[in-house]
């Protein structure tokens, strides 16, 4: 069975609003959503690699980052692709 084959991830993000009634430093929903959705803000995943060098004939770490804006009009899907070579 080959690993990268057969390898799959998935991450969701969810927002809790938070409850005024437990906690009395909240903002309000309408303002967090306005916060996330806001075209200044994003959500970044870095994805650690290793990556065989045959020039230094040893596997060398690296990272690949991932940005992702949020709109209320837009499905966000995004797919990282490993390859053996």
């Amino acid at each position: 069975m080959n690993a990268l084959t057969n390898m799959s991830s998935e991450f969701t993000l969810y927002v809790d609003f938070c409850n005024n009634l437990i906690n009395s430093n909240c903002a309000l929903e309408q303002e967090t959503i306005d916060f996330i959705m806001s075209p200044l803000n994003y959500f970044q995943v870095y994805t650690k690699i290793r990556q065989y060098s045959s020039d230094k004939r040893r596997f060398e770490e690296g990272y690949k980052l991932e940005y992702f804006r949020f709109d209320t009009k837009l499905v966000i899907y995004s797919r990282i692709s490993l390859i053996k070579s």
